[in-house]
């Protein structure tokens, strides 16, 4: 491999590996994806306990839109459920459609009448 490509292949390697090792918290946020590894992985560590609510958070990102017609968010909760997360304990942001997007905006995660939704201040109909 060309070294440049090396070291700048590293550099966003070791940006992505925090180390961090659990601790209990308030909530799993997961950012969904195409892979649904990651919804297992969130829903195992809600049943291990360390935390009392699993928010999901993906629309139809660049990538999933092209094979997907139902937004990450809800597979992704649909696989935790599966794995036996109270659906109760589960929110789900399905507006995102990238990491970007979603901390660019203010999202509030809201429960009415059993249905999950997001409001966003000066969401537009359409923006993913």
């Amino acid at each position: 491999m060309d070294p440049h490509i090396r070291e700048l292949v590293e550099k966003v390697w070791n940006y992505h590996r925090l180390n961090h090792t659990l601790a209990p918290a308030d909530a799993i946020m997961v950012l969904c994806s195409h892979d649904t590894v990651v919804a297992e992985r969130g829903a195992q560590v809600f049943l291990e306990g360390w935390a009392p609510l699993l928010i999901f958070s993906g629309g139809l990102g660049t990538i999933t839109k092209n094979f997907w017609t139902e937004p990450e968010a809800d597979q992704f909760a649909a696989i935790a459920v599966r794995m036996g997360v109270p659906r109760d304990k589960i929110l789900i942001e399905k507006y995102a459609g990238s990491d970007v997007k979603l901390v660019g905006k203010d999202h509030i995660i809201v429960r009415e009448d059993d249905v999950l939704g997001v409001l966003e201040e000066g969401l537009e109909e359409g923006i993913q």
